[in-house]
């Protein structure tokens, strides 16, 4: 019902924005169907103590520029979050003290307190990990040259028109029988605002 506003979920604001962060990131851990935190990005995770949460994460799973996945690169995130100056995740990742990379997949956030919240935070934006390398390379234009682990990759953004998405033929996630996702080839995002616009071309297409 809206153009997009930027495809840097660290930055982001919009609720449309996350109709296309869905396709291109990855969540460290997801929402089930009846709203319970299943694995994601982290195969398992547990909590020793109130204050320290460790995730063992999915092996072998790559950004879309070729970059690995790992302990190191969820740190980096985290902290991007935290320290960007446009950053507007700093909120919710306010309780992580700082994050240990134990091994290259074993990842562990010290908190500054109790946070029950967190792992809901997760399934989100915050949760939302984008390769840093492209990041760094691409500053500002970053919003637009998004990268991340998603089963889409980022073709192009004509603004007020369409937003292309392309199907990751190395991402790392099966179907329940085993078969390989996703099964669409491609998926073109429309911004119509105006509601009788979008029931017709819903209607037509």
């Amino acid at each position: 019902n809206a153009d997009l506003t930027t495809m840097d979920p660290h930055t982001s604001t919009a609720a449309v924005d996350r109709q296309v962060y869905q396709s291109i990131y990855d969540t460290l851990v997801r929402l089930d169907k009846d709203l319970s935190i299943k694995p994601g990005l982290a195969e398992s995770w547990e909590q020793p103590d109130p204050k320290t949460l460790i995730f063992k994460l999915r092996q072998g799973v790559k950004y879309h520029d070729g970059e690995p996945f790992n302990a190191a690169s969820v740190k980096a995130n985290v902290e991007r979050m935290q320290n960007h100056p446009k950053s507007l995740r700093k909120g919710e990742v306010a309780d992580i003290a700082s994050v240990d990379v134990v091994d290259e997949r074993t990842v562990k956030f010290n908190l500054k307190q109790p946070s029950s919240p967190l792992l809901s935070l997760l399934t989100d934006r915050p949760g939302m990990m984008v390769s840093i390398k492209a990041a760094e390379a691409a500053g500002d234009d970053f919003a637009r040259k998004p990268v991340g682990t998603g089963p889409f990759t980022f073709v192009e953004w004509v603004k007020d028109d369409r937003l292309v998405v392309r199907k990751n033929a190395q991402y790392w996630e099966k179907d329940a029988a085993g078969n390989a996702i996703p099964y669409l080839d491609e998926v073109v995002y429309k911004p119509i605002t105006d509601g009788n616009q979008r029931l017709t071309a819903l209607k037509t297409n």
